[in-house]
């Protein structure tokens, strides 16, 4: 795993949409930057609903992100753009099988100003049920002292 205490302090501005039922969620939050040979490494922490915290770790290595998450909800998704991955995501109500077919997954990033963009499109199934194409646009800055 990424050694953290070398990172960037970045800001993390992430939107989620259903594209099939046209529903996005936005988020901001604090977070870190840390490069590793091919790839990227980011992280942040959120606050569920019922005010527990989760760990969030995105690697992005080419066209292919994982996310890890770990605290209130559990998951380790492998996003690998043309291809169908497996996994498991943990709730408070339940665990569930997870299944991603990856549509996209691009990473645009710059050094001066810090700047990047992933874009990840894919289509979710949860216990085998299809939940829809949903697509995450996640923007990354050096952190502003807004958040």
């Amino acid at each position: 795993m990424a050694d953290f205490s070398a990172a960037l302090p970045i800001d993390i501005l992430i939107t989620s949409t259903s594209l099939d039922e046209q529903e996005n969620g936005t988020a901001l939050f604090a977070g870190q930057l840390y490069s590793k040979n091919d790839g990227y490494y980011l992280r942040y922490e959120e606050t569920s609903s019922g005010n527990k915290s989760i760990q969030n770790t995105l690697k992005i290595e080419g066209h292919n992100c994982t996310i890890i998450r770990n605290g209130a909800v559990r998951m380790h998704q492998r996003y690998e753009q043309g291809k169908t991955t497996r996994g498991m995501y943990h709730t408070p109500h339940g665990s569930f099988l997870m299944e991603t077919h990856t549509e996209l997954c691009q990473f645009a990033y710059q050094e001066k100003p810090l700047q990047g963009e992933l874009r990840l499109r894919y289509h979710l199934k949860l216990n085998e049920q299809s939940v829809g194409l949903m697509q995450v646009d996640l923007s990354v800055r050096a952190r502003s002292s807004a958040v």
